[in-house]
């Protein structure tokens, strides 16, 4: 047997109205999150502990948060209920 592979793309073109599409798109896929984080800032007193995290989880979806210690995943988490 023998293996085809496809080329991999190097540029990508803008095709006009396709924005729009893209961004409507993106707009549904917000809507239909259930849990949808923008900017989190948190702060143990004056040190700043998280910047600017952004989250989206869909429903009915197994979430993993994955990352080295110290990172601020627990604290991003226990910012929900604080």
């Amino acid at each position: 047997m023998s293996e085809t592979t496809m080329p991999v793309p190097t540029q990508f073109v803008a095709v006009p109205g396709l924005e729009d599409a893209a961004a409507s798109q993106q707009a549904a896929e917000d809507a239909a999150a259930k849990i949808t984080v923008t900017k989190l800032d948190f702060f143990y007193g004056q040190h700043q502990a998280l910047f600017d995290n952004t989250l989206q989880i869909a429903p009915r979806s197994v979430t993993a948060i994955i990352g080295p210690s110290g990172c601020g995943k627990s604290t991003h988490l226990r910012s929900y209920n604080r």
